[in-house]
């Protein structure tokens, strides 16, 4: 998982690189040069401004369009942002891998049984209990065998930041076919190339 994400981020920033340079005759500072990179931001600030004056105005409008901050308080659920925080992860821990579900059936609801187990259901933080009594009469029986399902989740248990493992595929799908497309016209090389978009 950790090369997956690094190598993912990596190429964006890859190709940033070559974007803030699109300008042969524009010199960088060493501390600018060590600043390129692809712009995430959940919010737009100063520092966002100014490293988006690191590019040519066409390519800097181009991140404004892909910024988690278009999305207000829902950049959490934006596929850059999670790759990001999860790049972030990787570089300074290890990524937590936590989930699984389980699924019980109760008496059906239609007879109006369902509603007395809830006194015989606990739910906590960390678990979930049920205590089944010694003597009921139900004419729709519990189902002792749960179906439990595995679900894997990236990030801690129980917090702000959860991935899905089906998320991974979203975010690869996302930046090779949106993402790097947008981009890799503004280069010499692409067929697509239009020498007025670096103005």
């Amino acid at each position: 998982l950790g090369d997956f994400i690094c190598c993912l981020r990596s190429s964006l920033d890859q190709l940033a690189w070559g974007l803030a340079h699109l300008d042969r005759r524009k010199t960088f500072s060493d501390r600018e040069e060590r600043s390129i990179q692809f712009l995430i931001f959940k919010e737009r600030n100063s520092r966002y401004d100014e490293l988006r004056n690191l590019f040519p105005s066409a390519v800097a409008s181009e991140f404004d369009a892909f910024q988690p901050f278009n999305r207000g308080d829902a950049y959490m659920g934006d596929l850059l942002w999670q790759l990001n925080e999860l790049w972030i992860l990787d570089k300074h821990r290890a990524i937590p891998i936590n989930g699984t579900s389980i699924e019980l059936l109760f008496p059906d609801d239609s007879i109006g049984a369902a509603s007395k187990w809830h006194r015989f259901v606990k739910v906590f933080n960390d678990r979930l209990e049920v205590h089944f009594p010694l003597v009921e009469a139900y004419s729709s029986p519990v189902n002792l065998k749960p179906n439990v399902s595995l679900q894997i989740v990236f990030g801690e248990h129980m917090s702000f930041f959860q991935v899905p493992r089906q998320r991974l595929g979203e975010i690869y799908e996302f930046v090779t076919k949106d993402v790097i497309p947008r981009f890799t016209r503004f280069f010499p090389e692409s067929p697509n190339f239009d020498r007025s978009l670096l103005i």
